[in-house]
């Protein structure tokens, strides 16, 4: 889930680590039998519950997704497949394919992602079968759909990247591809990471109008996602 605060709003800051006009994003993974916040490191290892919410067997496997193509130009439905793309050329897994044709249960659409918080500019809810937050490691649980939720009242722009640095600054724009590559990390059930170390990381948890530093996976989050999903061609490290 992405949280919007405005300006004014920022006069005490929980982290003191952003200055100007910073957007937290706080992802929430709803489901039918479970509902928690996401707000740990993003690192996964086998001590992680994370670890046990995975898409189902047999590997490598292959999620095909709908982008609502009536809530979206047809620009901003390309740069959302990009964000898909951003996950799907790291040679894990876990492919994600945008179908072209016909209704898909994971979906990507626009509207009011939170209408009880009005700061909320994206969320990711992520249907499961028995996946129960358990300290101790035990075989995954099944995820069974995701969609994600895109702002209708969002200022979202294809490409701040070739716009220059300053464009989608001066107006207050984020940058599509940006996001959905950070939303598309929570497909693979990462967390948000909040250290400043991470600040490069596609799944760091702040961001700003019209940063681009997500669409490219850092070692972190390769590494994570090769600890989920491993390699299509059995490379033994992230970079597959």
């Amino acid at each position: 889930m992405l949280f919007m605060r405005l300006r004014a709003k920022l006069a005490t800051r929980r982290t003191g680590r952003a200055k100007l006009a910073p957007r937290l994003i706080h992802i929430i993974f709803s489901a039918a039998i479970i509902s928690m916040w996401l707000t740990l490191p993003s690192t996964v290892d086998a001590a992680n519950t994370a670890t046990w919410c995975k898409w189902p067997w047999p590997w490598p496997t292959t999620v095909n997704y709908e982008i609502v193509s009536s809530h979206f130009t047809a620009d901003h439905v390309n740069r959302i497949q990009y964000g898909g793309n951003t996950w799907s050329e790291g040679n894990f897994n876990l492919v994600l394919q945008r179908d072209l044709y016909g209704s898909r249960p994971n979906k990507v659409v626009k509207g009011n992602p939170d209408p009880s918080r009005p700061n909320v500019i994206a969320r990711t809810a992520v249907g499961v079968i028995d996946c129960h937050i358990d300290p101790s490691p035990q075989p995954y649980r099944t995820i069974t759909q995701i969609t994600t939720t895109f702002h209708n009242n969002v200022n979202w722009y294809s490409d701040c990247l070739a716009a220059g640095p300053t464009y989608c600054q001066t107006n207050n724009m984020h940058d599509l591809h940006n996001v959905a590559a950070h939303e598309f990390g929570h497909w693979f059930f990462l967390l948000d990471t909040y250290d400043s170390a991470d600040s490069a990381d596609t799944m760091y948890g702040w961001i700003s109008f019209g940063e681009t530093l997500k669409r490219t996976l850092n070692w972190h989050d390769r590494h994570q996602a090769w600890v989920m999903y491993g390699c299509r061609n059995g490379g033994s490290t992230y970079w597959c």
